[in-house]
């Protein structure tokens, strides 16, 4: 991309990270992102350094908000938001709170997460999943069900640019 940058435009830049870089970022990464945080933080430099290249920034400078500017997700981001689109697809065996219990609490329909003796079992995308979707603001996960939810998550991840999963549970 640095020797494509000093001939081609923005939009074309933007092509050549949707059709070569993006797909590497994407492939598996419901089960690998979650895992070593430091091969994550390399591939979040190397995402960074793609973005810099495509707005000719100077390494010095903050990507902070380049992805808002170019719609593109951070890669803590595209996890987030991959992780919760494999989760939603099994919806209908989700197990909620009102499912065990007929108490009228007000997290009685919240998704209860998965029972387990291991904690290597967190790391993997049900459980991560779960916890990914509680995080959520109550007015998006309260229209996961519906057709516009993949759009919505899309575009309040993009928002919000968070650089860490960390960060995306503690805001």
């Amino acid at each position: 991309m640095m020797q494509l940058s000093q001939y081609s435009d923005k939009n074309l830049l933007c092509t050549v990270y949707h059709g070569l870089f993006k797909p590497y970022l994407q492939y598996g990464v419901t089960v690998w992102g979650n895992s070593n945080k430091q091969e994550t933080k390399r591939v979040f430099r190397l995402q960074k350094k793609a973005i810099r290249t495509i707005l000719r920034r100077k390494t010095s400078e903050t990507c902070r908000n380049c992805f808002k500017n170019l719609d593109i997700l951070t890669f803590s981001s595209l996890y987030i938001y991959k992780t919760i689109m494999y989760i939603t697809k099994g919806s209908e065996d989700w197990i909620t709170n009102a499912s065990v219990h007929t108490h009228n609490t007000r997290k009685k329909n919240e998704v209860r997460s998965i029972p387990h003796r291991l904690a290597g079992l967190e790391k993997g995308p049900q459980y991560s999943g779960i916890r990914l979707l509680r995080s959520l603001p109550k007015t998006l996960q309260d229209s996961v069900l519906h057709n516009d939810f993949p759009k919505k998550l899309k575009d309040y991840l993009i928002g919000k640019e968070f650089y860490s999963v960390a960060e995306y549970l503690c805001h």
